[in-house]
């Protein structure tokens, strides 16, 4: 069986999405998408691997990833859609975060401590917002908002493994690069407890 894919035309797009019963396939889709869990709990079934999730947790998908979900807990997800040319606006910062789409090494612990996740929170939080009452330059503010989640995420990612951007002049072909799946536990306050990480969620069946 052939194997849907959800497309998105415009370069980004919030949604928030309520449901007690996940009713999409198994899909891939065009669009890289953040994916922040406001509450719920369930497994994310991504490239042939389940990964359990609940509330405040956090995920990225990127195109060649094929995922559902399955729900347990009545779950709220919230969307932030992104196409490229939103990413590629961003230009020298996009350098930075750009290997978080590109990799293909396996999950690695990962943590936040309380006041990167309360950050966290707050910027997709505003990002729906913005995106609701959509008034002067609210494109630009989600644009600001977007990138500083993923430089966080690019950010811790580079204090657990040895690993600098290619657009760094020190950066050598021995770098490790970072993981894509980014399956974080925000409950857990220690960032030495051991949360895993992993890639994500986003569907639009032309639109959703």
């Amino acid at each position: 069986m052939k194997m849907e894919v959800f497309s998105q035309v415009c370069p980004f797009f919030v949604s928030v999405l309520d449901a007690e019963e996940w009713r999409y396939p198994l899909h891939r889709h065009t669009h890289y998408e953040l994916i922040y869990i406001l509450h719920g709990a369930g497994t994310h079934h991504l490239n042939e691997q389940q990964y359990p999730y609940q509330a405040d947790d956090i995920f990225l998908c990127s195109p060649r990833d094929a995922h559902r979900f399955a729900i347990t807990e009545p779950t709220r997800f919230c969307l932030i859609k992104l196409n490229l040319s939103f990413l590629l606006a961003a230009n020298d910062t996009f350098a930075l975060v750009q290997p978080l789409f590109e990799t293909d090494e396996a999950s690695a612990p990962f943590a936040f401590d309380a006041a990167i996740r309360a950050y966290l929170r707050s910027q997709v939080e505003f990002c729906m917002r913005e995106f609701a009452q959509r008034q002067f330059l609210y494109a630009h503010t989600i644009h600001a908002s977007v990138l500083s989640i993923l430089v966080l995420l690019v950010k811790s990612l580079r204090q657990l493994i040895t690993w600098c951007p290619p657009s760094f002049t020190t950066c050598t072909r021995t770098c490790a690069s970072p993981p894509r799946w980014l399956w974080t536990h925000w409950r857990r306050i220690s960032i030495s407890a051991p949360v895993t990480s992993a890639s994500t969620f986003g569907a639009t069946r032309g639109k959703r």
